[in-house]
């Protein structure tokens, strides 16, 4: 019996070293129960062992009749065993995993629900602020429609009210416009009348400096002195006294410039500028003879040398008198001889310049008025000196 013993636990020892062997192969995580399994058959063994030596020491009665029941056991095979095992290992392993999912899905629910739990407050606290805006929109829109009619009334009086300023300061604006246009010309008038005076002004500041200036110093241009000469037979005969008298006797012209008859009538002017000019002219009061062709010119009388302005003036011979008439029958004529005569003589010179007269038709000429002493003239005539 002992022997039956040792051989089954040294059985049970390699089995269960063979079933270490055996599930290694299935990765399957129990190498450490299979490193105690020869560890736990060990200890089977002594404790075989130890039994059977106590036993020794029980009496056994021989002569006691003693009924052994046998039952018959079918004995598993250690391989089914441990495919059992391995299964069950397995699938234990599958329930923790699937616990442990499921209890990550509890967690997520609870979560789940936190969230919608707050979510919910969250949608109840909007839902009560939302009907509460809307009340408040409510009420607004009740108070903003009174408020709107109101602002539509206050318009539309302050359109009025604006179209009648408005009106009124155009009438303003028109009327000060009026104004302004009449200040504008009545200022464009001072001016004009600023700038006449300024002109004015200047141009008497420039006569003041000219006058306080000595004939030599002045500009061109500007008149030293006019000297005028009235030329009037002072004697009851028309003729006059003195010779040449106011009734000479001409020859016939024909175009003979020698043919020129001297009269009375001159002007003197004593020069005051070095080299001057002279503006020479009058009226001369002329009863032609019988109406023929008559001629007027002006002669220049310095230091007894006489000259002809015609002649020292004129470009061709042809012209042959500074004035003259054809009235074609016995009439008098007034004429107007001038002349602008550059002398050329220095100041302190005296100058005269006389009227010749001729005529067409050989006769008396009256060089003062009518031969019956209805008409007379002054015959005035002038000398002007200019700085050239």
């Amino acid at each position: 019996l002992l022997l039956l013993f040792v051989i089954v636990v040294i059985g049970f020892q390699c089995c269960c070293y063979d079933l270490r062997l055996y599930c290694i192969p299935l990765n399957f995580r129990m190498n450490g129960i299979m490193t105690f399994l020869p560890v736990i058959g060990q200890l089977m063994t002594f404790s075989w062992l130890l039994v059977l030596v106590v036993a020794q020491d029980v009496p056994i009665d021989l002569n006691k009749d003693v009924t052994v029941t046998r039952t018959k056991r079918e004995s598993p095979s250690v391989y089914q065993i441990n495919d059992n095992l391995v299964a069950a290992l397995a699938s234990t392993v599958e329930q923790q995993r699937q616990v442990a999912n499921l209890d990550k899905s509890i967690q997520q629910r609870h979560t789940d629900i936190d969230n919608l739990a707050a979510i919910v407050e969250v949608h109840n606290e909007t839902s009560e602020k939302l009907n509460l805006a809307e009340s408040t929109i409510a009420k607004f829109e009740s108070e903003s429609e009174d408020k709107l009619d109101q602002i539509k009334g206050n318009v539309t009086t302050f359109a009025k009210i604006v179209e009648s300023e408005t009106k009124s300061i155009e009438t303003t604006v028109d009327g000060v416009r009026d104004t302004i246009e009449d200040k504008r010309k009545q200022l464009l008038q001072l001016q004009q009348e600023m700038a006449q005076l300024t002109k004015d002004a200047n141009e008497a500041k420039e006569l003041a400096s000219v006058s306080q200036r000595s004939p030599d110093q002045l500009p061109a241009g500007t008149i030293v002195q006019t000297v005028q000469r009235l030329n009037e037979n002072k004697y009851n005969s028309y003729c006059g006294m003195e010779s040449p008298h106011y009734c000479p006797y001409t020859y016939h012209f024909g175009n003979n410039m020698d043919r020129f008859v001297e009269t009375p009538i001159y002007v003197e002017i004593t020069t005051k500028v070095d080299n001057s000019m002279i503006m020479v002219w009058g009226n001369v009061y002329t009863d032609t003879v019988g109406g023929s062709h008559f001629y007027v010119d002006l002669r220049r009388t310095v230091h007894g040398r006489t000259v002809s302005m015609t002649v020292a003036h004129r470009k061709s011979s042809l012209t042959d008198e500074i004035s003259g008439g054809h009235p074609n029958r016995d009439m008098g004529v007034h004429t107007n001889p001038m002349i602008m005569d550059t002398p050329k003589v220095p100041k302190g010179t005296t100058i005269r310049y006389t009227i010749y007269v001729a005529s067409w038709n050989q006769g008396q000429m009256v060089v003062q008025g009518y031969p019956n002493n209805n008409e007379r003239t002054l015959n005035p005539l002038f000398a002007q000196e200019i700085v050239a």
